[in-house]
């Protein structure tokens, strides 16, 4: 089944990991079969084995692959207005959720987020990031409260709300006023008075 136009190896690797994502996301983790993935990469099982090993180790590469296309520079520039600030960090949370989506649901519905999955590596980063910013945030005296628990009363509003859309029937992406709206809530109960 391999393709007759001479592709290089990175080429034949990006089909087999886009192939892989829409296998895994239309039959699941355990309901993809490496066969289908090959034959809709246009290649055989033993290309897809000699790219990848392990049918584990596919899924782990294309989730990784897919989870972290764009470095997290959210937080490399502060501009001292704490709302103007988490409306743009917010944002772009969310434009990598919807990125995503379909690897959240499937991953959630699968039951197979732990603290090794690799869909985790970039919310966890964030968090981490997110976390620090509003402990700066505290310790200037601009917000009041625990960093951990605001960056997941604020992060969880967000996730709400993208993956919350697809139940809403609503099928634009996430806007400015949007995380705005999320922003204004959130800050009033953090705000120092």
């Amino acid at each position: 089944m391999e393709t007759t136009h001479r592709t290089t190896p990175e080429e034949t690797r990006e089909r087999i990991l886009a192939a892989a994502r829409e296998v895994y996301v239309r039959n699941g983790p355990l309901g993809a079969t490496t066969r289908e993935i090959a034959q809709l990469a246009g290649v055989n099982e033993v290309t897809l084995f000699r790219h990848f090993g392990s049918k584990d180790r596919l899924f782990s590469e294309m989730v990784e692959r897919c989870c972290s296309l764009t470095q997290i520079t959210d937080f490399d520039e502060e501009s001292g207005d704490v709302r103007q600030d988490l409306i743009r960090i917010g944002l772009s949370f969310a434009r990598r959720m919807e990125r995503v989506e379909d690897l959240i649901r499937v991953n959630m519905s699968a039951k197979s987020l732990n603290g090794e999955s690799p869909i985790l590596k970039g919310p966890m980063r964030f968090h981490a990031l997110l976390t620090e910013y509003l402990r700066r945030q505290i310790d200037a005296g601009r917000i009041a409260g625990d960093a951990d628990r605001l960056t997941r009363a604020l992060t969880g509003m967000i996730f709400s709300h993208v993956m919350g859309k697809r139940f809403w029937n609503q099928d634009h992406p996430t806007t400015e006023q949007d995380i705005a709206f999320y922003t204004d809530i959130f800050l009033k109960g953090t705000l120092q008075s």
